[in-house]
């Protein structure tokens, strides 16, 4: 049993989120074929910072309550995607977002 952490993964831009583990000592078998790096055009670095803001935005634009994974939307505001329909599939949902500092009331 082969087992993987973010860094045999090659995620070098995987920073630890608030509300989000990365995956250390995980048996290869577990791991979903959405986390090969081989499946991946690319790993953007988002600040946990914009990852909170983002999901605010998306929170009062279009009402969906959304974990950081919602700054994905961001690489459909880079030049090259002007005027391009993009699709994003947020598997998350804010609720273990809740009492991390990313949804606490100022």
């Amino acid at each position: 049993m082969k087992i993987l952490s973010f860094g045999s993964l090659n995620y070098d831009c995987a920073q630890i989120i608030d509300g989000v583990l990365p995956a250390y000592d995980v048996p290869e078998s577990a791991l979903s074929d959405y986390l090969r790096p081989d499946w991946s055009d690319a790993c953007i670095n988002v600040r946990t910072g914009e990852a909170y803001e983002t999901a605010h935005e998306v929170l009062r634009a279009e009402g969906l309550f959304l974990g950081t994974s919602a700054a994905a939307v961001q690489v459909g505001r880079r030049p090259e995607n002007q005027g391009k329909n993009i699709v994003v599939i947020v598997p998350d949902n804010g609720m273990k977002y809740l009492s991390t500092p990313m949804y606490r009331q100022k």
